[in-house]
């Protein structure tokens, strides 16, 4: 797959992904800062696709196994799963402020076999600050501010997928 095509892509999943985070994020913040942190939120990934798909790239190809895309479809997959999982979980138990949080963990998680099955090493770091930002959130939660540990979940999440879109975009360059 050329590296052009995997960086324009990844840019794309990336900074939607982030928008959708903080979006949730926003969603639970005060309602003074809702509007403020949406226009920001949506002013940020415009200047990351912006600043990462304007901008020619190098032809190159990337190597990657046959079977990548039967991987990735499965960690996708077992990633669906999982989500679905703790909403059928902490949902009945009364618990559901606790879902973004749970639901970072396991995004979280998925980044690791993403590193092999693109070869893209950004994801290790990637996941290692999702899953601080859930631990984090995490913390809030069991300090019993559960609004907070949403919004820390939400916005953290963004933060770490905006800047990894900008560094896959940037890989190929």
């Amino acid at each position: 797959m050329s590296e052009s095509a995997l960086a324009r892509t990844g840019t794309i999943v990336l900074a939607g992904f982030a928008l959708l985070w903080a979006m949730s994020g926003a969603a639970l913040a005060p309602a003074a800062a809702r509007i403020p942190l949406v226009v920001a939120a949506c002013v940020i990934t415009a200047i990351v696709l912006v600043l990462r798909l304007a901008r020619r790239r190098p032809s190159g190809n990337r190597h990657l196994s046959a079977s990548w895309l039967r991987r990735f479809n499965l960690v996708g997959a077992v990633q669906g799963l999982l989500i679905g999982g703790v909403c059928l979980v902490a949902v009945p138990a009364g618990q559901p402020r606790l879902i973004p949080t749970l639901v970072l963990f396991v995004v979280a998680a998925h980044f690791v076999p993403l590193v092999a099955i693109f070869r893209q090493r950004e994801y290790a770091g990637t996941a290692l600050a999702l899953a601080l930002v859930a631990a984090a959130s995490l913390g809030s939660y069991l300090m019993g501010m559960p609004e907070p540990a949403a919004v820390i979940a939400g916005l953290g999440a963004a933060v770490v997928l905006w800047v990894t879109a900008l560094a896959v975009g940037a890989r190929s360059m």
